[in-house]
C-alpha cells in the first residue's frame, strides 16, 4: 500500500483473510484423523413394536427408557420401551396418542386426540404403590 507521499506502508491485516480457510481445513483434518472405531462404539437397538409399521422415538431418560409414537395398524399410538419390553400408551378415552417426554421416574407427557372431538395433553404416571 502506498501513502499520498509515495511511501510504501506494510499492511499487516491482509493475512487475516486467510484465517477462516485455515480454520476450516483444521476442523476437516480433525474429523478425517478421528479413528473409525470412535464412531462405531455404539450399540444400536431397533425400536419397532411387533405389528407396527413405523415409529418415531421422542425422548429417552437416564435409565434408557424410550417413549415415542407410531403407526399400529390404522391408528397412531404411543409406546414406552423399557428393558426390552414395549408398553402401548393410549390414555383412556382417546383414540390417538403421541408421548413426547419421559423423566427418570418414568412419568410420561404427551398429547392425545379424540377423532372428531379434539386434542388434549396427558401425564401418565406409573403405579408406584404405597
Amino acid at each position: 500500500m502506498t501513502t499520498k507521499k509515495g511511501k510504501k506502508v506494510r499492511v499487516f491485516y491482509s493475512n487475516y483473510k486467510r484465517v477462516p480457510l485455515i480454520f476450516c481445513l483444521y476442523i476437516a483434518l480433525c474429523f478425517i484423523s478421528t479413528p473409525s472405531s470412535a464412531w462405531a462404539a455404539y450399540i444400536y437397538t431397533k425400536l419397532l413394536p411387533p405389528g407396527w409399521s413405523q415409529v418415531y422415538a421422542e425422548s429417552i431418560n437416564d435409565k434408557g427408557d424410550v417413549v415415542g409414537w407410531g403407526q399400529a395398524g390404522t391408528m397412531q399410538k404411543g409406546f414406552l420401551y423399557s428393558g426390552g419390553v414395549y408398553t402401548e400408551l393410549v390414555p383412556p378415552g382417546y383414540d390417538l396418542a403421541y408421548p413426547t417426554g419421559i423423566n427418570d421416574k418414568r412419568d410420561v407427557i404427551g398429547w392425545a386426540d379424540v377423532i372428531g372431538v379434539g386434542t388434549g395433553c396427558f401425564i401418565a404416571t406409573p403405579f408406584r404403590g404405597k
